[in-house]
């Protein structure tokens, strides 16, 4: 069982909404928005808050009374009524600008409508019923009148699928259902036969068990097809090579540096799948160990999808699905080997005292972990250069001009982009709330400025004109080179970096225990003229 205090995690909700049905802002769990009044808007996924307080009250704990019980129903209701009040006349809501016109915020809210109807209905007023059925149906009207198509994100796609066959059960509608499947073929389409799902330009860990989550729910419920059971299999096996011996999960491998990990849907396939069962034993012994990224490192904004995933991961593992103790190990827990995942670039080597990673598609990051006390004895997270007030790294996802790797050696060739810090100032949100107020109100154009603002944050590559070529020796004492080269003659600073991203991207950066090893190494500097040079040599007793 993942060890939480659902009371406390559910009060914390509590604490963070509008209670007071008498104001106008009832039900609003955007406490900077109803309260401090710091914000021009109210983010209306914020509301979600109400999730977990319904599933609680209806998995009904030991703790909790009926007063409690009827306190998170009206509680929960009040926030149903909220998002009615949100919505725009054409069925959508916003998140973070006016008039967002995003399909995302609607299936983000969506469940909240869905659990208040089902299991409250017959409970509220019939004007209340009327209004949450109203606000339902406009909301899957706007989602189904329009598309996400900016970027490859896979777990939208799965979440999508999952709530659109949900309303599709609920309103017995065809189009719901119809919507649901083509999300799913789009899911489809960005998987890789390797096992991992694209989440913008390559595989991100942390996404990809959100992924096989509401997979897991989808099939819990019969609305998966069979062959996407040997998919999930390989989805869990690609996953299991990124639980690493120190408790960390994933990070800055994946395209966005998630280390998080949802479980209901290792929970739901893990009687049949081991490596899910894996997983989930892996993310349940580091979680009670605080280890990993926990409900107190997260925002308000991930609390409580979180917080509804080990509800329903612990529900399923109370009726005893399966017996943990019995699940197969972790791949670094095996013997020798070398596994080369060729479309994404990565490169794992599991030798006698050591198990190591190594990206060779996102410009040479490696970390390696001595198997014996499960220690980190190496990161690279790239190697940064600053140029003017600029700062550039090859930690990147790049095209990779050279790439070999086999069980006694890898080698890649990287360039170095600029990182992408930029945030918004007074001026610039001045601009976007004029643009929100005028002419993005178009799908079309905010369609099109959404695909700009995406490509300007994650996908443009400026390059400065440094080529890294490192070459990493696999064998007991393991040899790494790092050759910069560049064509002008001035000297230039490498600073290299143990934890480190190029850019802001939503749900990273969390914090885990694993980071206090990460900072407290100095980062080693290589300066001079091209070419440079540096080198470095890992001992088991280093």
């Amino acid at each position: 069982m993942l060890e939480i205090d659902e009371r406390t995690w559910c009060e914390y909700l509590l604490g963070q909404m509008n209670r007071n049905e008498f104001s106008p802002t009832a039900g609003s769990f955007d406490r900077r928005f109803w309260c401090w009044r710091t914000k021009d808007l109210s983010d209306a996924t914020l509301q979600y808050g109400a999730v977990p307080l319904m599933k609680t009250a209806i998995l009904s704990p030991s703790w909790m009374t009926e007063a409690m019980k009827e306190a998170y129903w009206e509680a929960a209701a009040l926030a149903a009524l909220r998002l009615s009040q949100l919505q725009r006349k054409n069925g959508s809501l916003d998140q973070t600008y006016p008039h967002e016109n995003h399909p995302s915020v609607i299936y983000d809210t969506l469940p909240v409508l869905l659990l208040a109807i089902q299991y409250r209905g017959n409970c509220l007023d019939t004007r209340d019923v009327e209004e949450l059925n109203t606000a339902l149906d406009k909301g899957l009207r706007y989602a189904l009148s329009c598309d996400e198509r900016y970027a490859p994100i896979s777990n939208h796609y799965a979440h999508y699928a999952f709530v659109l066959r949900w309303a599709a059960e609920v309103l017995n509608d065809s189009a719901c259902e119809s919507k649901a499947e083509e999300y799913l073929g789009r899911l489809h389409e960005n998987w890789s036969e390797e096992g991992w799902f694209r989440e913008y330009d390559g595989p991100d860990f942390g996404y990809q068990s959100r992924v096989i989550s509401y997979l897991g729910r989808l099939d819990s419920r019969g609305w998966l097809s069979p062959e996407w059971g040997s998919i999930v299999r390989r989805a869990c096996e690609f996953l299991s090579y990124f639980a690493f011996p120190d408790g960390s999960f994933g990070g800055e491998f994946g395209s966005r540096g998630t280390r998080f990990m949802y479980t209901y849907g290792f929970a739901h396939f893990g009687s049949e799948i081991s490596e899910a069962a894996a997983l989930l034993a892996f993310q349940i012994r580091r979680y009670n160990m605080r280890r990993g990224v926990q409900l107190t490192h997260l925002d308000q904004e991930n609390v409580s999808y979180f917080l509804e995933d080990v509800l329903d991961s612990n529900a399923l593992l109370r009726v005893g699905a399966f017996d943990l103790a019995g699940v197969d190990s972790l791949p670094w827990q095996r013997g020798p080997f070398h596994q080369r995942f060729a479309s994404a670039n990565i490169s794992i080597v599991r030798k006698n005292w050591y198990y190591a990673v190594h990206h060779l598609g996102k410009g040479g990051l490696h970390r390696i972990f001595r198997i014996g006390d499960g220690k980190l004895m190496h990161s690279d997270c790239g190697w940064t250069c600053r140029n003017g007030r600029s700062l550039y790294s090859n930690h990147m996802t790049q095209a990779v001009a050279e790439a070999a790797s086999d069980m006694d050696e890898d080698s890649c060739t990287a360039s170095f982009f600029k990182c992408q810090y930029e945030t918004l100032s007074p001026l610039k949100l001045l601009l976007l709330r004029f643009g929100n107020l005028t002419f993005l109100r178009l799908q079309w154009l905010g369609d099109l400025a959404k695909r700009f603002i995406v490509k300007r944050l994650f996908l443009k590559r400026k390059p400065l004109g440094i080529v890294l070529r490192k070459r990493i020796c696999w064998d007991e004492k393991i040899r790494i080179v790092w050759n910069f080269e560049w064509t002008d003659s001035e000297s230039k600073q490498f600073v290299h970096a143990q934890q480190f991203t190029p850019f802001i991207m939503a749900s990273g950066g969390y914090f885990e225990e694993a980071d206090y090893f990460k900072s407290n190494k100095r980062s080693p500097i290589a300066e001079g003229a091209s070419p440079l040079k540096c080198e470095l040599v890992i001992e088991e007793d280093s």
